[in-house]
């Protein structure tokens, strides 16, 4: 049987009387990213309804630019990982998932 109880109060408050009655929180597992960086970029640009030269243009890059970055081809600065992250509505943490720590090929 499942049940939904709705309170009223800071949630706080009423964690140890939920965990007394052997309540867990249950937050649900994030969805699993693609291994392609690509990939990633292009699930991205389809859910924010842009397409990669409106990337590019936001951040300052050529589209060519943009695609050596999105390819690991060449590093992404600060404010460039910064914008596309904010124009794709992106999760930092994603981001750098991808970006991160990747060095750009020889």
């Amino acid at each position: 049987m499942k049940m939904t109880i709705t309170l009223n109060g800071a949630p706080d408050d009423f964690a140890p009387v939920l965990a007394g009655l052997g309540c867990v929180e249950t937050t649900p597992p994030p969805p699993p990213l693609p291994d392609d960086p690509v990939t990633w970029f292009r699930s991205k640009l389809k859910a924010a309804g842009l397409h990669s030269e409106d990337v590019a243009a936001a951040v300052g890059l050529a589209p060519s630019g943009l695609s050596a970055r999105v390819r690991g081809r060449t590093p992404w600065s600060l404010p460039e990982a910064a914008g596309a992250c904010s124009l794709l509505g992106a999760d930092l943490s994603e981001f750098v998932h991808f970006f991160g720590s990747r060095k750009a090929a020889p």
